[in-house]
């Protein structure tokens, strides 16, 4: 798992959802970032950068790709 990965909200949740889930790394020092992105169909991505071994790397990893994290 790279230290930085895109979070995109687009079929797996609402944007909402997401919202509240990178609000939740950021509480638990994890630097997140949004920009836009033109011509597609969900035009916000999120940016996250972790540094270390953190927990809440952990729970991106389950978050993003669905699986555990070892």
């Amino acid at each position: 798992m790279p230290l930085t990965f895109n979070v995109f909200g687009q079929y797996e949740i609402s944007r909402a959802e997401q919202e509240l889930f990178i609000r939740k790394l950021a509480e638990q020092g994890v630097s997140t970032h949004s920009f836009m992105v033109n011509n597609v169909a969900h035009d916000v991505v999120n940016r996250i950068s972790v540094k270390g071994n953190l927990a809440a790397h952990k729970k991106a990893v389950v978050f993003v790709f669905n699986k555990r994290a070892t």
